[in-house]
């Protein structure tokens, strides 16, 4: 979506992320550097995710992915005691 200004892209945040299903992708160009952050933010509250920002100028393009809403879990992090590691020094 272009040249759409921040105000009306907030807004229409809930609207355009239902439609996009789990795993699927938005982009958002058009933006004011400034303004960036709080799109970023009203689409994160829908659950996306930026999955890539880049910028021409002061024209950030924003790629956001939607996260599976329903028994979707952060991977957890396997720490080193678990694996029967010392910690910094690698396996026992």
């Amino acid at each position: 979506i272009a040249n759409i200004l921040a105000g009306p892209l907030i807004e229409l945040a809930p609207s355009l992320c239902a439609l996009v299903e789990d795993g699927g992708t938005i982009v958002l160009a058009g933006l004011l550097n400034e303004q960036a952050d709080a799109v970023i933010a009203a689409y994160r509250a829908q659950g996306m995710r930026l999955a890539e920002r880049s910028d021409r100028g002061h024209w950030p393009t924003l790629r956001l992915r939607k996260r599976p809403q329903i028994g979707w879990k952060r991977p957890r992090r396997i720490n080193a005691a678990a694996r029967g590691e010392a910690p910094g020094f690698g396996s026992i």
